[in-house]
């Protein structure tokens, strides 16, 4: 399906086929807009930015939201109900290679998200969900954050190549093997409060 600019609802939660919904321009995604997949493995919702970001408020049951095109200030940020409780998330920005891209999913506390960066400069916030989240960064210089209390050993975080920077924020106590799953950060910088490590 191709969405254009005018309020759009679509019920496929009865669908058992794979569903891909396609915005071309990322702004004609807004909160007006009720989009629901199916029941099937492998919906994709993909979405080229333009001017404005995108707005996922009534977004729910997609298996991927990915990237359509190389483009300046492609932006995401979640809410909890992108991801129903023990269900599980793609992001895929890969075709981010050679433009900044920025991901936040903080919003999300039940579900487990897995963010695919491209190899252009990837700002990544991490999520406060006890499945644990998952990011392969590309070739630019990513950086991201996590708070404090939320890095385990269940997050899989691979910077990749460039410059990178994990920055953990606010409060908490890390042990060794909350860093077991973390590779390729050159940069680690302590967050606004007290911490242990």
């Amino acid at each position: 399906l191709n969405l254009g600019t005018d309020a759009d609802t679509i019920d496929a939660s009865s669908m058992t086929a794979a569903l891909t919904v396609v915005y071309a321009e990322g702004e004609d995604l807004s909160s007006a807009d009720t989009i629901t997949a199916g029941t099937s493995t492998s919906d994709v919702l993909k979405i080229t930015h333009d001017t404005t970001n995108v707005d996922l408020t009534n977004v729910s049951a997609f298996e991927t939201i990915e990237s359509g095109a190389d483009t300046a200030s492609h932006n995401i940020t979640t809410v909890d109900g992108n991801v129903a409780a023990t269900k599980s998330l793609t992001i895929d920005m890969s075709a981010q290679q050679t433009q900044a891209y920025a991901v936040n999913i903080s919003a999300e506390t039940n579900g487990a998200v897995t963010i695919t960066g491209g190899n252009g400069a990837g700002t990544i916030t991490l999520s406060s969900s006890s499945m644990g989240d998952t990011f392969t960064g590309g070739s630019g210089a990513d950086g991201v954050t996590v708070i404090g209390a939320q890095l385990t050993s269940a997050d899989t975080l691979n910077a990749g190549g460039g410059t990178d920077t994990l920055t953990i924020g606010t409060v908490g106590t890390l042990s060794d093997s909350d860093f077991t799953n973390l590779s390729n950060f050159e940069t680690l910088v302590g967050g606004d409060g007290a911490m242990t490590m």
